[in-house]
């Protein structure tokens, strides 16, 4: 099993990092392309009312038509991406009031862990008639908790560090050490996009999933802007190199 599916990848782990934290250089994230490829497909969600893929990602209880996929973001850097403990970040100062926030999390209560905001965007553009992309439609996933899921090839499978996302009564310690990937499995509640949504009609033809790690953006007043890029855009973690963050796949939804 990944541990990323257990890794507030909707529930929190109760490990703690055995390896030793690599602090010197930077780290970089790339986006698994081959992964997407050769995990997606087409099927079926049944929402539960109440539940919380209903409640915090938006979906109307029934059956759905859902495309899903695998995503996974090796840190191929020299160094490890470093997000610590939740609570730091949300009540750095410890009397229980989440006023002084920072930012980077927001406390996901049916699940009873934070989400780390802005670490990855999944999109599905459809490809149009003269071979541009349209207006995307994005997936249901928002909320990421990084870790040390899977190590990238040749890399000791006994030296993670990065395990626990942390909850309103448990510090975490949240990252990518080195030479790991985080890893956020198709089977996990919201990893997929909704095709059938009245909002964001999905016919049948072909499209283009975009995935991108460490994503610009511009900040609202509830969020963080760790890192500023070359173009001036907020980034949650400084990288050496911001040009390999997307992976661009190409696919042909066939009719329901």
């Amino acid at each position: 099993m990944l541990f990323a599916i257990v890794a507030c990848s909707d529930s929190a782990s109760t490990a703690s990092g055995h390896g030793i934290p690599d602090l010197d250089g930077i780290p970089n994230f790339i986006v698994d392309s081959a992964r997407i490829a050769n995990s997606w497909l087409v099927g079926t969600d049944n929402v539960e009312a109440g539940s919380c893929t209903s409640i915090e990602y938006g979906i109307s209880p029934g059956v759905h038509r859902v495309l899903r996929f695998t995503v996974s973001t090796p840190n191929i850097g020299d160094a490890d991406a470093v997000v610590g403990d939740p609570l730091k970040h949300v009540d750095p100062n410890g009397d229980g009031d989440f006023k002084d926030s920072d930012g980077m999390f927001e406390y996901a209560p049916c699940h009873n862990h934070f989400h780390y905001k802005h670490y990855a965007t999944y999109e599905l553009l459809p490809v149009l008639a003269g071979g541009g992309l349209g207006t995307p439609i994005f997936a249901r996933k928002r909320g990421f908790c990084m870790d040390d899921s899977e190590p990238n090839p040749g890399v000791d499978p006994k030296s993670w560090v990065y395990r626990e996302c942390g909850t309103l009564t448990r510090h975490g310690n949240q990252g990518v050490h080195a030479g790991w990937a985080d890893v956020y499995v198709r089977t996990l509640p919201g990893q997929y996009f909704v095709l059938e949504d009245s909002t964001q009609p999905t016919p049948p033809g072909e499209y283009v999933i975009r995935v991108t790690v460490n994503p610009p953006y511009i900040p609202d007043s509830t969020d963080a802007c760790p890192v500023h890029d070359e173009q001036g855009f907020c980034r949650v973690l400084r990288e050496s190199n911001y040009t390999d963050n997307v992976a661009l796949l190409h696919i042909t939804l066939p009719p329901p």
